[in-house]
């Protein structure tokens, strides 16, 4: 067999590509117990010819994008006493050897590996070789490869799929192979077409393009750079503001507005990395700049930069959580130095993708380090969810922590005023405000902390053989990822109350700027607020006559203005102010609302007291 192989390699070769591909194989009488497979449209095949036929078929039909010198294919027979077929073979062009398809003979795979571009796409053609070798010895019988007046359609292998027997008149669907994609991985699930003919006849060439995954990618990144450019839109004015206005320049603020400026140097080059990139990776090849496969220099520094600004979110949050953990459970400890919280937020960034970056840059230098197949985006993957672990038990202590402060409240109001539980209302109307206070600090802090990012920390919550599934999984993972800027800035500056006054001083000023320009009147002299002051009377004035109705209110002028606070007083009420001011924003309704119930409690003491004599009840206090 291997004499006669050689023989017809060297004295019988065909170099015409298309002749003898029309007449695969000729089997003789004494061919009956051979083990048959069907190939195509060129019929039954001897299993010794199999291998050879179906590499070059796997090896053809892949794109040309993903080789760099293809290897040129000719044509030879290969005849004995059971058949006569032709089989393709390879020609090194350099050194004109010729080789054979078979993904087991390893001389020959070297070969064949070196004229992909990586073996990335090398595995591919050789996990394809391998499903036509099981299709050949698994699947196909005398059973299935002979048409039937059940089955019209016989089995076949189609190059790149095996399709079994069918009915006239059907279209059969297969799960498309791995490798009618460039990604090691699929999106999902998807299916090639195969028509069987109403003649028996299978039609030749089977539908891929529902295969592919281009389209799935694009969509999905599309939506991705569209809710980031709406989260720039809507952080932008948020970071302009915080830095507009000195007396927001606070630590607590600044730290805000550090998360807030991460995200939107992270939202600006994910856009980037997206267009410039992952995007024009998926058009056609006539319009794309092939960014990707070039591997230059300027998109992994992009990656890079990308990764660390990913970091600095990440670090910010751990901080900012840090920060207000110390405001709210340690109240009394001394505010730490920004500086070295900037430090810690600048380490916390550099150093993961340093070490990443450094790995890549030795081990998987290529695809501009935005495609990674092995575990090196662990190193910096495993610093995040290090962070989101440590932020989540930072909450729960401050969840706690709140959770005492207004369970004091109620126990000091009813301590107070001896609430009586007539109807069951007073006290846990308490209860119920105390509990939506702490549900509503909760519902601020979730975003600052990053919460939301464990709901989609693994893609394995939803099933991946799903297009569907995997689609809203990805906006979901988008959109959370895009929008924390857009929650941060909502909570903490456009509800904010401090926010909300000095833009009303603003817009004041400006307003009177105005006026006085062009020299228009208003009604805002008329219609201003009182204050201390609209109560001192003027030296060149006679005073009015004091009623008894403003005798509360001028006492309080005199207190106001004969109490003039040291320079002790008022550090002491600035140090007041910072430890307490992030705990009064959770808990202020719970504190007015108490308050409420404390007025009309006063009002109506006496009243319950007098209705429970006259009833004679046993009233029970809470203590």
């Amino acid at each position: 067999m291997i004499y006669n192989f050689l023989f017809c390699v060297i004295f019988l070769t065909i170099t015409s590509h298309g002749v003898c591909a029309k007449n695969a194989c000729t089997l003789f009488s004494n061919a009956s117990d051979l083990k048959l497979c069907r190939y195509r449209n060129e019929g039954l095949m001897p299993i010794d010819v199999w291998k050879y036929k179906t590499g070059v078929g796997c090896y053809t039909y892949l794109p040309s994008q993903w080789f760099s010198s293809k290897i040129s294919i000719i044509f030879t027979r290969l005849n004995n006493s059971l058949y006569d077929c032709t089989i393709p073979i390879g020609k090194i062009t350099s050194t004109n050897q010729l080789i054979t398809f078979d993904y087991q003979n390893e001389n020959y795979s070297k070969y064949i590996s070196s004229s992909f571009k990586n073996l990335l796409y090398f595995s591919k053609w050789k996990k394809c070789a391998q499903n036509a070798d099981l299709c050949c010895s698994e699947l196909m019988d005398n059973s299935n490869i002979y048409p039937n007046d059940e089955y019209q359609c016989p089995a076949t292998w189609d190059a790149w799929s095996c399709f079994n027997s069918a009915h006239s008149n059907t279209i059969n669907e297969l799960p498309c192979p791995e490798y009618t994609s460039s990604s090691e991985d699929v999106p999902c699930i998807l299916y090639s077409q195969k028509e069987c003919r109403s003649n028996g006849t299978w039609v030749d060439q089977t539908n891929y393009a529902t295969c592919v995954t281009a389209p799935i990618y694009r969509k999905r990144h599309s939506f991705h750079v569209i809710i980031l450019y709406v989260s720039l839109a809507l952080s932008l004015p948020a970071v302009c503001i915080f830095v507009s206005y000195k007396n927001l320049r606070i630590l607590r603020v600044n730290l805000h507005r550090n998360l807030l400026i991460a995200c939107i140097l992270r939202n600006i080059l994910t856009i980037l990395t997206k267009e410039l990139v992952i995007l024009d990776s998926l058009k056609s090849s006539n319009e794309s700049n092939n960014v990707l496969n070039e591997n230059g220099v300027a998109c992994r520094v992009l990656a890079y930069f990308n990764s660390v600004c990913v970091n600095a979110i990440y670090a910010c949050m751990f901080v900012d959580g840090y920060y207000l953990h110390k405001l709210i459970v340690r109240v009394f400890n001394r505010d730490p130095n920004i500086y070295l919280l900037y430090l810690v937020i600048a380490v916390l960034s550099l150093l993961p993708t340093t070490i990443w970056a450094i790995v890549v840059a030795i081990n998987a230098n290529d695809h501009c380090w935005v495609v990674d197949t092995s575990w090196y985006q662990w190193i910096p993957d495993g610093f995040r969810i290090a962070i989101l672990c440590l932020n989540v038990l930072l909450l729960l202590d401050i969840i706690k922590a709140l959770c005492k402060k207004l369970s004091k409240n109620v126990t000091a109001q009813e301590t107070k005023y001896n609430y009586i539980l007539i109807n069951g209302k007073s006290y846990y109307n308490i209860l119920f405000t105390a509990l939506m206070s702490t549900l509503k600090a909760t519902f601020f802090l979730l975003p600052l902390f990053g919460v939301p990012f464990i709901i989609t920390a693994s893609r394995n919550i939803v099933d991946t053989s799903s297009c569907s599934a995997g689609n809203i999984y990805y906006y979901v993972s988008y959109s959370i990822q895009a929008l924390q800027s857009v929650a941060v800035a909502i909570l903490f500056c456009y509800w904010n109350k401090e926010v909300h006054n000095q833009i009303r001083k603003t817009y004041r000023t400006v307003k009177i700027a105005f006026y006085e320009r062009f020299g228009l009147k208003d009604n805002y002299v008329n219609n201003r607020r009182d204050t201390a002051a609209t109560y001192v009377p003027n030296q060149n004035s006679v005073a009015p006559p004091m009623e008894m109705g403003d005798f509360t209110i001028k006492t309080k002028v005199n207190d106001w203005l004969s109490s003039i606070p040291t320079e002790k007083d008022s550090q002491q009420l600035e140090m007041h102010n910072n430890h307490f001011n992030e705990v009064s924003r959770y808990i202020d309704d719970s504190v007015n609302n108490s308050n409420t119930l404390d007025n009309n409690d006063v009002i109506n003491k006496n009243q319950d007291e007098v209705e429970i004599d006259k009833l004679n009840l046993n009233v029970k206090f809470f203590n």
